[in-house]
């Protein structure tokens, strides 16, 4: 059950003696003490609240700012332990732009961040290094795409010489062949034509070359195509 409150009363004992009339002081009830009490303790609690809320920002800026410092940190020795002049393959140069950008997308929403929760005294310490930090993926991420455009025009040159380089071979190769018949088929024919015509020639040797004599034809026509 709920326990009623009573109103308590303080007689001024002073105004009694003196005019013999019985007053009282203030009038005070369990009600107004409990109330005044229950303010008191909703007042603490608020201020309790509000401190809490105010350390538990100042502690997640804390944290940001120093996840903030530790990247920049990393992107900087990103930066100087792969420098552009050292990539030979375009392919490459694509992986570590990637990773760079995937970094400055990351450290671009923390800067939010600690924006959106930091005084602008507090935040313009951050600010120099962020906007320093910017420029310098910035002007990575350009290189680097100029040195791939550079390397693609490369592979490009020397894709064309190789291809103009391997077909001169095969001319080459092609021109060595025609040669070597060209002599083969000038060889066979001079050692016919140089063969005695007298009557010291058998009647065999006659008739062997008359049977000769289409493929020695054959070989003088292989002989002009081949010139040709």
């Amino acid at each position: 059950m709920q326990r009623k409150l009573r109103t308590i009363e303080r007689i001024d004992y002073r105004k009694l003696h003196n005019t013999g009339i019985r007053q009282c002081k203030e009038m005070y009830s369990e009600e107004k003490k409990l109330a005044e009490s229950n303010n008191d303790t909703q007042s603490v609690n608020s201020e309790t609240s509000e401190s809490d809320n105010i350390s538990s920002k100042l502690s997640t800026s804390n944290n940001q700012s120093m996840k903030a410092k530790l990247l920049i940190g990393e992107i900087d020795d990103f930066i100087d332990e792969n420098p552009i002049n050292q990539f030979v393959y375009s392919e490459d140069i694509a992986i570590y732009i990637e990773k760079i950008s995937k970094m400055r997308t990351e450290l671009r929403s923390i800067s939010i961040e600690l924006q959106n929760m930091s005084q602008k005294e507090e935040f313009q310490s951050f600010s120099d290094d962020f906007t320093q930090t910017m420029a310098s993926i910035k002007e990575y991420i350009i290189n680097a795409k100029s040195r791939a455009t550079d390397i693609q025009k490369t592979d490009k040159y020397q894709e064309v010489y190789r291809k103009e380089n391997e077909e001169r071979n095969q001319n080459k190769r092609a021109a060595e062949f025609l040669i070597s018949e060209v002599t083969r088929l000038s060889s066979e024919l001079l050692y016919e034509f140089e063969k005695e015509c007298d009557s010291s020639v058998s009647d065999e040797e006659i008739t062997r070359r008359k049977d000769d004599l289409s493929s020695n034809l054959l070989k003088l026509d292989q002989l002009s195509n081949k010139f040709q």
